[in-house]
């Protein structure tokens, strides 16, 4: 198991250096959007500049749709326009899944702040349900040719989960967690100014960040593969 695990982390490093053009560029991108998020009050010119994070988040999603379908290619960055369509439709799916999670959140700090821990444990397991779904749903839906609505199917949701363990969970939601990381921090603004630690944050996600992101894309589209592959779920 860790043997496999070690390998797919070299192939995912390996991945995620093999085009530097991609890193750059999606370097480049999160630099300007994480600037403009940290200007206070930009004109709205430079606030329309932060829906580059679509082309972001669409970026990473064809890699991991790309290894589901056991291929090792990069995206293509001169289909920008699919790029950045996928990465509007999966944050509207993330969206539409956080409305539960922010509901359970809101309501399990309540409970706790009362005292009621019963009801607070209920709903940070629902919390925790919910999360599980939205990147089951996630799944689903690039094995379903990239359809909205599968990445809402829960019976169909609830089947493919079923063939994760514990352990290949666990790793999975770690990739998924860094990666998702990335995307957050790179829009969150930690000062009302451009302090020079504001500066030196966001040229740390220019070296650092795209490969990450887009080794942990990579990463757990190889595990979910091994897992599919095993269970004869995978799709052509």
């Amino acid at each position: 198991m860790m043997k496999l695990f070690y390998s797919q982390v070299k192939d995912s490093v390996r991945y995620a250096l093999s085009d530097r053009n991609s890193i750059i560029f999606i370097g480049i991108l999160a630099v300007i959007i994480s600037i403009v998020s940290k200007i206070p009050d930009p004109h709205m010119p430079l606030r329309v500049l932060r829906v580059l994070i679509f082309f972001i988040v669409g970026y990473g999603s064809f890699i991991s749709y790309y290894t589901l379908k056991g291929e090792d290619k990069h995206p293509s960055l001169r289909h920008y326009k699919r790029i950045f369509w996928e990465g509007f439709k999966k944050s509207l799916i993330i969206a539409i899944y956080s409305i539960g999670l922010m509901f359970f959140k809101y309501h399990a700090e309540n409970y706790f702040a009362v005292g009621n821990i019963i009801l607070a444990a209920a709903c940070v397991i629902l919390f925790v349900l919910n999360y599980i779904l939205m990147i089951g749903g996630l799944f689903n839906r690039y094995l379903n040719w990239g359809t909205v609505i599968k990445a809402f199917d829960i019976p169909e949701i609830i089947r493919l989960m079923r063939v994760f363990d514990l352990a290949s969970f666990i790793k999975v939601l770690i990739a998924v967690i860094i990666a998702k990381v990335f995307v957050i921090l790179i829009v969150i603004s930690f000062g009302e100014g451009m302090f020079p630690i504001e500066m030196i944050f966001s040229l740390s996600t220019f070296f650092l960040a795209p490969f990450l992101f887009l080794a942990t894309k990579r990463l757990v589209g190889l595990n979910v593969y091994v897992l599919l592959e095993n269970a004869n779920l995978l799709r052509e």
